[in-house]
């Protein structure tokens, strides 16, 4: 992304190693049709599971909620 100028290095965590911190640019906004950072999309909520995997809710939630559609669907039937 660095190549194609969609994101640029803002600075450096004072952290161990001194990782870089990166935010998108104008040109990023303007590819996928942005104004600005205040128009992107939430990410999405996750938390990390009893198997030390990344869980996201918002996928989970969409199951949820599309379960019991279907069993009402096939109760119809």
């Amino acid at each position: 992304m660095l190549d194609y100028h969609l994101i640029e290095e803002t600075g450096k965590l004072d952290a161990p190693g001194r990782p870089g911190t990166y935010g998108v640019t104008s040109e990023f906004l303007r590819i996928f049709g942005f104004g600005n950072l205040n128009e992107l999309p939430d990410l999405p909520r996750y938390k990390i599971d009893e198997n030390q995997q990344i869980v996201i809710d918002d996928i989970l939630e969409e199951q949820e909620v599309a379960v019991p559609e279907r069993e009402e669907e096939q109760k119809e039937s």
